[in-house]
């Protein structure tokens, strides 16, 4: 039987696959899709789609009104009636490497683990096997520091890299890195372009981790692409949006942004179809969801905590409490008792502006000691930086917290994605026929010959 690679291209969808191969023609990606079935998937996930919620559907085979995964580093117990795919593969003795795959918990050392680095968004940086924890921090150090705006590479930031050479960095990604330090220097522009390097260091350390260890299933997560659509999506499709953006200054620099987002992805596809080719492997390309243009109006600049502790002393709030990875304008708390946690969320949802608008909203029940709330823009805030706290004024650097301009969004999430399924030619499809994303995970349980539950959804076809 073969195995399988997953490659998770979060939020890519077929209007952007289609661009690239148009634009580079004898791509990688081209000459996969030449042999690969192709599918548009769609979620019916309820409330506003993010990924955190849409990837864990795809990998559970349920929507997430049953799964109730809603934010990032929620306490995930009340989905364990849904486990993820991979946990049946495990019970049943099949090997298993999972890397970055978003709400796929802490580091699981059980045996048939051959490895697991969790999301860049978990609230620790263990990893299995442990060597990898280098390569962890690193990667949450650069997550946390970019959490909203992209801020400069330091030398610090480039030196850090060599000690992740035992981690798998290769001696082209340093160069690579050194370089857009150099290119920052030299254009301020490349700041925006930051999220890209950390594709070049998270796909090196998962070669380390495919060619050592081989598993019967593997999953590769990146989200380098998204995060240039989200900002960039209206320089790539001009046509999505009114008025001549050729006029536009930042045009000429970020037309082909998009396209060298894709450009780290076709490398990674060449490695990987050979890599599949040669140890006996099928190749699946998917999204759990995609982006499309969107007109955000008039920007308002953004809020966000930058000095938790700051932020504690002033609501006099002493008790435990952390503050987890979140993306921006989300923030996730945990507590060590729910008396704490509702004590600590009737004081943030009371906070308001000069107008008596509220600054922190709550949009989701908290999972068992874990809460989520969002940040929200406030334009006479942003003018007289003022927050009322127990009915008086205060600054809002009293409470740590800054008020930034970032980028003006311009793709956001929509629910269809991709599937692109690549294995013998006989299995080739031309149509790209619509699918439930609710489909993937019973389908692979099929192609490993084994039974799926019956509240997971239809295969979308039979190798049998």
């Amino acid at each position: 039987m073969k195995k399988i690679i997953s490659y998770e291209l979060n939020e890519v969808s077929w209007k952007v696959i289609d661009f690239y191969i148009n634009n580079r023609t004898k791509s990688n990606l081209e000459k996969i899709l030449q042999s690969s079935h192709q599918f548009t998937t769609y979620t019916r996930d309820t409330e506003e789609l993010h990924p955190w919620s849409t990837w864990p559907t795809m990998h559970r085979g349920v929507y997430n009104d049953f799964h109730d995964i809603r934010f990032i580093n929620q306490d995930l117990s009340s989905s364990y009636k849904y486990p993820p795919v991979w946990d049946f593969l495990i019970k049943s003795g099949f090997s298993v490497g999972i890397f970055g795959s978003l709400q796929s918990g802490g580091a699981n050392y059980s045996k048939n683990y051959k490895f697991h680095i969790p999301d860049t968004f978990y609230k620790d940086s263990k990893t299995n096997p442990k060597k990898y924890e280098r390569f962890q921090k690193f990667n949450h150090d650069q997550t946390k520091k970019n959490r909203a705006i992209s801020s400069t590479i330091t030398i610090l930031d480039a030196l850090k890299t060599f000690g992740l050479f035992s981690n798998g960095l290769s001696a082209l990604s340093s160069y690579k890195i050194f370089k857009h330090l150099i290119l920052e220097k030299n254009d301020i522009n490349n700041k925006s372009l930051r999220p890209m390097l950390q594709a070049y260091i998270s796909f090196d350390v998962f070669k380390d981790c495919i060619k050592k260890n081989k598993p019967d299933f593997v999953t590769f997560f990146t989200n380098h692409v998204a995060g240039i659509m989200h900002r960039y999506w209206k320089y790539s499709f001009p046509e999505d949006f009114d008025g001549n953006l050729k006029n536009n200054n930042l045009y000429s620099f970020h037309k082909n942004s998009i396209l060298k987002a894709m450009d780290i992805v076709d490398d990674h596809l060449g490695f990987l179809f050979n890599f599949s080719k040669q140890n006996n492997y099928d190749l699946i390309v998917s999204s759990s969801m995609g982006q499309e243009a969107i007109d955000r109006g008039e920007y308002i600049p953004e809020i966000k905590i930058d000095n938790f502790d700051k932020f504690k002393t002033k609501i006099k709030f002493l008790n435990f409490v952390k503050m987890n990875m979140a993306m921006q304008p989300d923030v996730a708390f945990e507590f060590s008792n729910n008396d704490d946690l509702k004590k600590f969320k009737k004081v943030l949802l009371s906070l308001t502006d000069s107008d008596k608008n509220y600054i922190f909203k709550s949009e989701y029940n908290s999972k068992k000691l874990t809460l989520n709330l969002k940040l929200l823009r406030s334009k006479i805030l942003a003018e007289d930086k003022k927050i009322i706290y127990n009915n008086k004024p205060f600054q809002i650097d009293d409470f740590g917290l800054t008020i930034f301009n970032r980028d003006i969004g311009t793709g956001y999430h929509q629910p269809y994605g991709i599937i692109i399924w690549n294995n013998d030619q006989e299995f080739k499809q031309q149509e790209r026929r619509q699918v439930d994303t609710c489909d993937f995970a019973p389908t692979l349980l099929d192609y490993y010959n084994l039974d799926y539950p019956d509240y997971m959804g239809d295969i979308i076809w039979s190798k049998k």
